[in-house]
């Protein structure tokens, strides 16, 4: 999905105002249940850091679970649609900084995951809208001196693994 005349950064910008809400609002609705099988996303993601199918693969589940867990479906749905036109707008950003391994990027949205998880499970909205926002700010080319974007990092690795 994307919008001509729309300027990246206020997708950017969208991203992070929406994502955060989401997350605070899954801080008080997250099951014990959903909170286990998101620990066990960010473990694998972990245990696998060096394999990108399945680093993305339990990513992908840990924010459909958390997505699912806010019981806030039009949330979801904008949360999605916006992160659709990221997706297209990373794939227009070439893969910047050679410097920074995509083992690198993948060690770094890994510790940010374990962040959101533990404030989850601690029912802490503020430190867990805290981490949502860091993890948006790293997928997002050039958020906060990030110059790649942990998806085109993935691709990076994927291409050099495969």
């Amino acid at each position: 999905m994307r919008f001509d005349g729309i300027a990246p950064e206020q997708v950017f910008a969208a991203q992070r105002a929406l994502a955060p809400r989401l997350v605070r609002r899954a801080t008080e609705r997250l099951t014990p249940r959903i909170l286990t099988a998101m620990d066990e996303c960010v473990d694998r993601m972990e245990r696998y850091i060096d394999q990108g199918p399945v680093f993305e693969a339990e990513a992908r589940r840990f924010h459909d679970l958390l997505s699912r867990g806010a019981e806030s479906p039009v949330l979801a749905i904008l949360v999605a649609a916006v992160e659709s036109v990221l997706d297209g707008l990373r794939d227009d950003v070439p893969v910047g900084d050679a410097r920074r391994s995509p083992r690198t990027d993948r060690v770094e949205w890994n510790a940010l995951h374990r962040k959101l998880q533990d404030a989850l499970v601690a029912k802490d909205g503020d430190a867990a809208s805290a981490a949502t926002v860091a993890l948006v700010d790293l997928m997002v080319p050039g958020a906060s001196g990030n110059r790649r974007g942990v998806r085109g990092a993935t691709r990076a690795l994927s291409a050099r693994t495969a």
